[in-house]
Order: C-alpha cells, then sequence, then structure tokens
C-alpha cells in the first residue's frame, strides 16, 4: 500500500502546494457558455466549472441547465443509452476567490430492462453479478464528488476530485466498478485533472488517481484529452485507463475481470491483474 500513499499525497500536493502567481482568467476563455471552457473533465475526474444562468449545454455526454451562475441540473444521454441507465446530476459550485473553486455534485443512475440469463455470485463478496453475451447493465448507485480547483497560471488549472460511490443493487455494474475484494457496497476514489490551455481554442487534460481506495487491490487511474473549442462547439477525445499496480507493471497479463467472469474463469488472481480502458469523448453545444 506503500506505492499508493505516495500516488494520494502526490494528487494532493498538484492543488495544496502549486501557489505559484496568480493572473485573471483570459477573457478569451470564456467565449463558450460554461465558466472557463467547454469542457466537463474527465469521466473520473470533473472539474467544478458549471453553466452561467439561463444557459444550455446539449449533446450526448451531458445535458444540462444552468440554474444560477453556480447551480446547473441535467442528464447524460450516453449513460441512458450505452448503461440502460436513468440518470440525474446537479453540481453546486462555491467560489473561494483568488481563482480558486469548490464545487459538489451529485449524480444518480438506476437501470431499466430485466436480464434473461440467471446471475451468478462471486467467490470473496458473495455479491450477485448477473451475466449475458449481449448484456445489460443492471445497477443502482449514487455518485458524490467535492472537486477543488486552483488556477495555477493563467493557462493551468489543477481539478483534485473525491468520489464517493453507493451501490444500491450492483448485479451487473458499470465498468468502473471494479471488483472491490470485500463486502464494501461503496467505493472511494481520488483523482487529479491538470488542465493546460495550449491555445485559446485547443485545451489538454491529464489525469492520475486512484480508483478504489477501499479495495483490495486498489487501481491507478491515468488519462488524457485534447479538446477543441468552436465558438458554442467544443470537442474532445481522449482516453482513461485504470488497472492494478500488477497489470500496469506486466502489460503480458494484463485482463478483464469481467471476461473472466463472463467467460466462466473468475479468481482473485484475474482480479490482481486487472485493467480496463475508457473513451474520453464530448461533443457539446452551448446556447
Amino acid at each position: 500500500m506503500n506505492r499508493f500513499l505516495v500516488l494520494i499525497l502526490t494528487i494532493f500536493s498538484f492543488s495544496v502546494f502549486a501557489n505559484e502567481s496568480k493572473v485573471e482568467i483570459n477573457p478569451k476563455l470564456n467565449k463558450s457558455k460554461l465558466n472557463q471552457n467547454g469542457s466537463f473533465g474527465h469521466n473520473m475526474s470533473p472539474n467544478s466549472y458549471t453553466l452561467n444562468k439561463g444557459d444550455f449545454a446539449v449533446g450526448p455526454y451531458a445535458t444540462v441547465y444552468g440554474v444560477t451562475d453556480n447551480f446547473m441540473v441535467g442528464m447524460s444521454p450516453w449513460i441512458y443509452y450505452d448503461y440502460n441507465a436513468n440518470n440525474f446530476t446537479m453540481k453546486y459550485k462555491i467560489d473561494l476567490g483568488n481563482e480558486q473553486a469548490v464545487s459538489f455534485q451529485y449524480m444518480y443512475f438506476k437501470t431499466y430492462g430485466e436480464f434473461d440469463d440467471a446471475p451468478i455470485k462471486d467467490y470473496t463478496s458473495g455479491k450477485t453479478r448477473g451475466f449475458e453475451y449481449d448484456f445489460q447493465y443492471i445497477m443502482e448507485v449514487s455518485k458524490y464528488y467535492a472537486t477543488y480547483s486552483n488556477k495555477i497560471t493563467d493557462s493551468v488549472t489543477s481539478h483534485t476530485t473525491l468520489t464517493y460511490d453507493y451501490y444500491n443493487n450492483e448485479t451487473y455494474p458499470y465498468s468502473i466498478r471494479r471488483e472491490p475484494l470485500n463486502n464494501d457496497p461503496y467505493q472511494f476514489n481520488l483523482s487529479n485533472l491538470f488542465e493546460i490551455q495550449l491555445q485559446d481554442n485547443l485545451l489538454l487534460q491529464q489525469e492520475i488517481g486512484v480508483l478504489g481506495l477501499n479495495y483490495f487491490y486498489p487501481q491507478i487511474i491515468y488519462g488524457a484529452s485534447l479538446g477543441f473549442q468552436f465558438d458554442d462547439l467544443y470537442l474532445q477525445l481522449g482516453f482513461s485507463m485504470t488497472g492494478t499496480y500488477e497489470a500496469y507493471m506486466n502489460p503480458d497479463k494484463r485482463r478483464n475481470v469481467y471476461f473472466d467472469i463472463i467467460g466462466g474463469e473468475y479468481n482473485r488472481d484475474s482480479v490482481k491483474y486487472d485493467f480496463s480502458m475508457h473513451p474520453e469523448l464530448q461533443l457539446q453545444y452551448f446556447f
């Protein structure tokens, strides 16, 4: 666990000790209707930005409305269609001054539809997991995010996020819920997203963190993306990875635990080398 303690301290150091001279936000970066730029961050590592009052963002990743300048509500069409899950989200931001802010976000997913196949139980936790080759997700989860944002320079901002997920039902959860090898119906994640404005219309984001701080085998998060800003349109292309330390260090042994479950081969070793990759895709229109 020492290597994860070092990683956690490194994540916190990005925001806590990065106190270089602050400058005012470049007005050109506000050309989208999001308070800073067009990005909502990464799947595991959001930012603290909210819509301005009365503004909308529409897209596959998120459809949201600015109730006030610091409070927005909405849902994700992507989660609804790809994860067969009704969902809802809201975010409230508090400006701390000196180019710093903290936000609190809540998300709720609950899947619809039924499994045709009988569920199975894993050997360690006794939790029920269902499967079929043309599978649907079956889950109910509440997600709580606390994000601290610190603008370091005119082009670099750090977003540190602590996430708590609680699973009321995880018969077949979405892929960011890895096998914890314990009976906890929850998980903690800690991550940092570095946002670098390369040009007025080009954004680089890099992410590092830990998924499942309470897991038997916590997993390292790493991701990167490029964002392209076109007035009120924003396009983001990138990827993120989650995997145990052993999976990162032994690329020939990488495997996805869900393939082992579906294939009927499931043991602790398969979790020890668990590895997964996810797209970081956003296409948003702001009006």
